[in-house]
């Protein structure tokens, strides 16, 4: 995941590595999304995808939150 518009008062979690998942199972990931005091009110985008190497493997999903001080 990543905050695609650049701003820096955002910080985002470290992504995982899945070395697999079995059929018929799957895994559940939670990224942490932070603000530092210096956020503006406005909106930041976030765009989601998953790689394969360094190839994306799935459609990339983007979505909008409002920021808020």
């Amino acid at each position: 995941m990543i905050e695609s518009t650049g701003n820096r008062h955002i910080y985002i979690s470290p992504s995982i590595h899945v070395e697999s998942i079995a059929p018929g199972k799957g895994i559940r990931y939670t990224a942490v999304i932070k603000a530092d005091k210096k956020l503006k009110n406005g909106t930041s985008k976030f765009a989601l995808t998953v790689l394969q190497g360094n190839k994306s493997i799935s459609k990339v999903t983007e979505f909008d939150i409002q920021t808020q001080k």
